[in-house]
């Protein structure tokens, strides 16, 4: 049996296409809450019951202001997506002694950022975030700074859709979509695809386009794992 140590544990946020922590946080947690719903009725008993309803989680990070760091996240970078109103895919990993490792991913809203600082003291820093969405766990170590990540999906169009579905395509990072040598110049994950866009359904791996494409184009996928 091994312990974690706390500096062992941290927080990855996946960011232009590559998995990046927080720089400089001293503490972080993660919060799991179920909540119940009664189920007691009348003559059932002094005992009440209590049946699961729905899960919440949270993420929440302190640590002191860095504001430059090589494939790190700074104060500055995540208050720029909170004012985007991004939502992170977050890995809350631990690593223990032996090198095993335990981590959960999910999806989160920025709901808090705040810093202080003191005339004897360093500017610190707190990050809350509002889980959305399943907790998944792994014990597969975050990549850091990957290299040789990006992958090519080949399709060739039978003239009969504006769309096609691949299970390799399920949960990936698209980066770029190509059709007869023509490139889609910009991926978006909801609404209907116009111009020169391609809609990337990350559920179910389809690519679909704004319009039928002839028998025989081909088409390419650039995607990375995340």
């Amino acid at each position: 049996m091994s312990l974690i140590r706390g500096e062992n544990v941290i927080i990855y946020v996946y960011d232009d296409g590559q998995w990046k922590p927080i720089i400089c946080g001293k503490s972080c947690s993660l919060t799991t809450v179920a909540e119940t719903i009664e189920t007691s009725i009348t003559g059932s008993g002094q005992w009440r019951t209590y049946e699961y309803a729905g899960f919440t989680w949270t993420v929440s990070m302190d640590g002191a202001t860095f504001l430059d760091g090589e494939n790190q996240l700074s104060l500055q970078d995540i208050r720029l997506m909170q004012y985007g109103k991004e939502k992170l895919l977050i890995r809350y990993q631990r690593t223990d002694e032996s090198s095993n490792v335990y981590l959960e991913q999910g999806t989160v809203l920025i709901t808090n950022v705040s810093d202080t600082g003191a005339m004897d003291d360093m500017n610190l820093f707190t990050i809350e975030l509002q889980g959305s969405g399943p907790l998944t766990i792994s014990a597969t170590p975050t990549p850091i700074n990957p290299t040789a990540k990006v992958k090519r999906f080949e399709y060739t169009a039978d003239g009969t859709s504006d769309s096609f579905t691949s299970a390799t395509l399920i949960g990936k990072d698209v980066i770029e979509v190509v059709a007869d040598g023509i490139g889609r110049c910009k991926i978006i994950t909801s609404g209907s695809p116009v111009g020169q866009e391609a809609l990337y359904d990350s559920a179910t791996g389809t690519i679909t386009f704004p319009m039928i494409l002839e028998d025989d184009v081909e088409v390419y996928v650039l995607y990375q794992d995340i």
